[in-house]
């Protein structure tokens, strides 16, 4: 099942140094020459708006990653049915179209924005209107039939705080894999890839999160910022 928290000893003494001055700076010329770092130079701006989200975590990430933080918000208190481990790896497409999923130890009961945010980030190329268009069709199916089977109903989680936990979570990975980045190295990144036979690639997988996160914190047209914190 998914953890909805990042442990306290993480935020203290690795996340918030990992995302401190510089740290964007540091984590590409560590990753200089690798596969990632090409495709990061493919990004206008890669480095800066990396930078800028790390500038962002002690405001924005931070106050999220505390048990009793998400006890307090409205945020991540619906639950649905699961798989748990949902990403590209998981999913085979049969010749007539249809969708098998495999590894379902940890299915159960979770955070519906949690299981979406998880294969997005994990394999699904960044498009802003095919984003917000999976993210329109996925509420529908979680709250279209409430009182039929289905366990959330759409006027106790309406889509404005179903779009913010989408948000937080790509934060939340954007946070996790930056320190991964930061501790790891290109040659373990190609090992994960190689051992899942390149069904998820890590590094277009990264780069893709990544883009998510600059969209979302560069947003012209909303101060998503502040619609996280607040739904405003």
């Amino acid at each position: 099942m998914y953890a909805m928290v990042v442990p306290s000893d993480f935020k203290k003494h690795v996340a918030g140094w990992i995302l401190g001055k510089n740290f964007a700076e540091n984590l590409m010329k560590k990753w200089k020459d690798s596969e990632f770092s090409k495709l990061a130079a493919e990004v206008p701006g890669f480095q800066d708006d990396l930078q800028y989200f790390g500038d962002c975590f002690d405001e924005l990430i931070k106050p999220f990653l505390t048990t009793k933080r998400l006890k307090k918000s409205e945020l991540f208190q619906n639950i649905t049915f699961v798989h748990g481990d949902f990403h590209v790896a998981n999913i085979c497409i049969t010749d007539d179209n249809t969708a098998i999923l495999y590894d379902w130890q940890c299915y159960g009961y979770g955070h519906g924005a949690t299981e979406l945010s998880h294969l997005m980030s994990l394999g699904v190329p960044f498009d802003a209107e095919k984003d917000r268009k999976l993210l329109q069709a996925y509420y529908s199916e979680l709250t279209g039939d409430f009182g039929k089977g289905v366990l959330v109903n759409p006027e106790d989680y309406p889509y404005s705080i179903f779009e913010r936990e989408i948000m937080l979570r790509f934060l939340s990975y954007a946070t996790i894999f930056s320190t991964m980045l930061s501790f790891t190295s290109p040659a373990v990144l190609e090992s994960m890839s190689a051992k899942m036979d390149r069904a998820l690639e890590w590094d277009v997988a990264l780069i893709n999160m990544f883009k998510r996160v600059f969209h979302i914190l560069r947003d012209p047209e909303r101060d998503n910022r502040t619609y996280i914190l607040t739904g405003k």
